[in-house]
């Protein structure tokens, strides 16, 4: 982002983009006149009729003010820490800093929000990012949350190798069932069966037919993830009642114990997964200067080796809790990883019937291919009543990254700082 962000101090707190100045004049013999501009030069004294009465204008003195515009520092940050009573050490600092380039009002209310969101975490730079996230989401007192999101960014999971790990899980935790008649009734075994066969047909078609669409998804994120809890909660159930079982020999118990712990974990490994890109999904409580809403999902390709991520974002029109998706007025970012391309993502500007293209890669040979081809994809677009206004393609490994277009900061040299002196 190119614009400056100007922040002025005022008692509330540090405000990205909303600068907050106050001028004052000096006393008259009318009492003090406080936080207007400065008036006219100095008017003479004189005295006049009116009415038969004489009226007496005063001088009034006014100094000028002058304004500097200058980038705010960390001393001016650990000043304004002091303040709000916060100690001024070099992570508060830090930290203050990233609240202003995300967008975060610094206020004695939100660094109390923040810090305490970090309790319990090993604040690194993802946990930081996640809670900052969270805080413009308007989820503020959720621990899960924090680590899932923190998790998350920091390794960026991949679902589709998630969804096949569960695959297979479920198929020893099927066996596993089938060779246990001493440890479970066999009216349960063949329920379980059933549930455990139907949730595996809910992960082939995921991987097969995954869709971001809102309005008429194939696979509904939310519904998924009632269906993996309502299974989590049904086998936590199962660990619990074998545990009790008695006349099982030891080694079966441990065998079943196994499948159903390990089937677990990968639940919940997909469970956060999806929780994260609901997160990162919702609107912000409101518009700022620094992020914008989306739509964001990962799609499973299952025909990698191994099985990689497609991931999109689809950009909402507006800020706040009423932004929604504009087809006319977006932007949409795509993010891919094949063998034979490497990573690359693809950001389009729509703009009613013109889109412009950005594509980013990570080495030479693939920037090469797709110079290409650029001629192919303008006649295709223009097929479809598109017209290509631009297309860039550049060795940018950084930008295949699509967490650069997800949590993205505001260079520390574009926050400004207002000062008016007399």
């Amino acid at each position: 982002m190119s614009e400056n962000v100007v922040v002025g101090t005022g008692t509330g707190g540090l405000h990205p983009g909303k600068p907050i100045t106050r001028q004052t004049g000096t006393q008259t013999s009318g009492g003090v006149r406080e936080g207007f501009p400065s008036a006219a030069p100095a008017e003479t004294t004189g005295a006049k009729a009116v009415g038969g009465r004489q009226q007496i204008q005063e001088s009034v003195h006014v100094a000028e003010t002058k304004t500097i515009t200058r980038q705010i520092t960390a001393q001016d940050i650990g000043a304004h820490l002091l303040s709000m009573g916060f100690q001024d050490t070099e992570f508060n600092v830090n930290f203050s800093s990233l609240l202003l380039r995300f967008g975060i009002e610094l206020s004695k209310d939100n660094l109390a929000k923040a810090l305490n969101m970090l309790e319990g975490t090993n604040k690194s730079m993802t946990m930081q990012e996640s809670v900052l996230v969270l805080m413009s989401k308007g989820i503020t007192e959720n621990p899960q949350a924090v680590r899932i999101l923190g998790d998350y960014l920091a390794s960026n999971p991949q679902l589709a190798s998630q969804i096949l790990s569960l695959k297979g899980s479920c198929s020893n935790l099927l066996s596993a069932m089938s060779s246990s008649k001493a440890l479970l009734d066999p009216n349960l075994i063949g329920l379980l069966n059933g549930l455990l066969s139907q949730f595996e047909n809910s992960l082939t078609d995921m991987e097969r037919e995954y869709s971001f669409n809102s309005k008429n998804p194939s696979v509904d994120r939310m519904e998924f993830m009632m269906e993996i809890a309502a299974l989590r909660a049904l086998l936590k159930a199962l660990s619990d009642k074998i545990k009790s079982k008695e006349g099982a020999s030891p080694q079966e118990l441990a065998n079943l114990s196994g499948s159903i712990n390990s089937t677990l974990g990968k639940l919940n490994g997909v469970f956060d997964n999806l929780v994260a890109q609901t997160i990162l999904s919702q609107n912000t409580q409101k518009g700022d200067i620094s992020q914008t809403n989306y739509l964001y999902y990962q799609i499973p390709n299952s025909f990698g080796n191994p099985p990689k991520n497609f991931e999109i974002m689809i950009g909402k029109d507006g800020g706040g809790k009423v932004s929604s998706i504009n087809a006319k007025n977006t932007e949409i970012i795509m993010s891919m990883e094949t063998e034979s391309l490497g990573k690359v993502s693809i950001k389009m500007e729509v703009r009613d019937k013109k889109v412009n293209f950005t594509f980013n890669t990570s080495d030479e040979e693939t920037r090469s291919l797709i110079a290409r081809e650029s001629s192919n994809l303008k006649s295709k677009m223009t097929s479809i009543n598109y017209e290509t206004t631009g297309l860039l393609v550049r060795v940018n490994p950084a930008m295949t990254n699509l967490k650069q277009y997800l949590i993205n900061f505001l260079e520390s040299d574009h926050l400004l700082r207002i000062d008016t002196k007399i």
